[in-house]
């Protein structure tokens, strides 16, 4: 409230939020004991039912039981039981071609990325260097830093692994990929 408010309307709020909460008051302890008494009855009443003693003979008590905990044990057992994972050709992630081995993952569209080439020897990821290989034709050379193994393809770096990426997809369309 401001300070231009009435003293007139700053009583009168005072007034009836006091005669508001001394009704609330008045009503809930008038309320409170015959709602707590219907809450404890209701309780200790669904508390005698579950805990009495009923006889039921052993021969219906044995399959009551068995077929409520079924659930359970069925629960359990499923989850720790591991269902072998079918071959996908997106498994096929690694391969050997022109005595290197390569390795690469997929795209979501389905393009190979990470081509990389590893040592067929030492399995170590091989330096790349385009080279002439003869006198008038550059080629890739792929080299092993700790074993020493020198591997050539007659094409430039780029074409290389455009000519690996198809020899994959060839690999694929034929199924080769089952085989491994």
């Amino acid at each position: 409230m401001s300070s231009k408010d009435s003293t007139v309307t700053k009583i009168v709020i005072v007034v009836v939020g006091g005669s508001i909460l001394a009704s609330v008051t008045y009503v809930a302890g008038r309320i409170w004991p015959a709602f707590e008494q219907w809450i404890v009855g209701s309780i200790s009443t669904i508390a005698a039912v579950v805990a009495a003693p009923v006889s039921v003979p052993l021969w219906l008590f044995l399959p009551i039981f068995a077929f409520a905990l079924l659930p359970i044990v069925g629960f359990v057992l499923g989850r720790r039981k591991s269902f072998p994972r079918t071959t996908t050709w997106r498994d096929f992630k690694e391969a050997e071609y022109f005595g290197v081995v390569w390795r690469w993952l997929y795209e979501r569209d389905d393009t190979i990325i990470h081509l990389i080439p590893y040592c067929l020897h030492c399995n170590l990821q091989l330096n790349t260097s385009e080279r002439y290989i003869s006198q008038y034709q550059r080629g890739t050379e792929f080299h092993c830093d700790d074993c020493g193994q020198v591997a050539t393809m007659p094409d430039e770096k780029v074409e290389a692994w455009k000519k690996v990426s198809r020899r994959i997809y060839r690999d694929i369309a034929n199924e080769v990929w089952k085989g491994k």
